[in-house]
């Protein structure tokens, strides 16, 4: 009796350690391991890309580059976005996709050499660029009125909206050059670039249509490309709500 106890408890001690053994290795060591492996992702967006990248090798994690894209708002060179999400737990070792900023669209300067002016403005408002200054300078090698240069140069990658220096050929009495094709243009719209190209606005006659936008400009003299000089005088006929006025700038008010 005394010895069959001896074995049932000496069974118990065998089965207890086994089962201690089984524990150890199956649950309560791969929890401490799992634990040292796993790590809780960190925020790294409206971060610059050298600094993102530091702070996740920093958690053992690996950082890669998922796509560069244009962005209005970020800068150039700034997480935008990542995967996995911040406050994600993730073993060691594992990738972390970034989305990075080329900052805002470029735009390319378009070639504008040899165009009229009013021409030229109406291309660059296309573009959703803008005018900045216009400079007339002397040249042999273009007619009057005409652009010879722009700064920026064309294909020069520039900001949406940014402004542009148009260069331009000075008008002479002598050489003459084509008159502007203005129809369908608004007042407001050609009144600086015809000073700018030397020519003057005259004798302005409105008449009342339903045809047409208030300001339309539907007659014009001289007629487009008619050759005219620095300083000539030009004539409009344009749309107004108002009744038929004959208007002459300059002209002094009766008393």
């Amino acid at each position: 009796m005394k010895i069959k106890r001896v074995i049932f408890w000496f069974f118990i001690a065998c089965a207890s350690f086994i089962t201690g053994i089984l524990i150890m290795n199956f649950i309560v060591m791969p929890l401490i391991v799992r634990k040292g492996d796993i790590v809780t992702v960190p925020d790294v967006t409206e971060m610059k890309l050298k600094e993102a990248e530091r702070i996740l090798k920093s958690f053992k994690l690996e950082p890669y580059i998922e796509l560069y894209e244009f962005d209005q708002v970020v800068p150039e060179n700034y997480v935008t976005k990542q995967e996995p999400l911040p406050g994600t737990e993730l073993k060691v070792s594992r990738r972390i996709k970034l989305w990075v900023s080329e900052g805002p669209k470029k735009i390319l300067v378009p070639y504008l050499t040899g165009l009229p002016l009013v021409q030229a403005e109406n291309i660059l408002e296309r573009f959703e660029l803008k005018v900045a200054e216009v400079e007339s300078i002397d040249s042999d090698s273009f007619p009057p009125g005409r652009v010879i240069k722009t700064y920026p140069n064309s294909n020069t990658p520039v900001n949406k909206n940014t402004g542009i220096k148009v260069v331009i050929s000075k008008g002479s009495d002598e050489e003459g050059f084509p008159m502007p094709n203005l129809f369908g243009r608004n007042l407001s719209e050609i009144e600086k670039p015809i000073r700018e190209i030397g020519l003057i606005i005259g004798n302005i006659k409105y008449i009342q249509s339903d045809t047409g936008e208030d300001g339309e400009i539907i007659l014009q003299s001289p007629q487009p490309e008619v050759l005219v000089s620095y300083g000539d005088t030009i004539s409009l006929v344009i749309i107004t709500a108002i009744p038929d006025t004959l208007i002459t700038p300059d002209e002094p008010e009766e008393e």
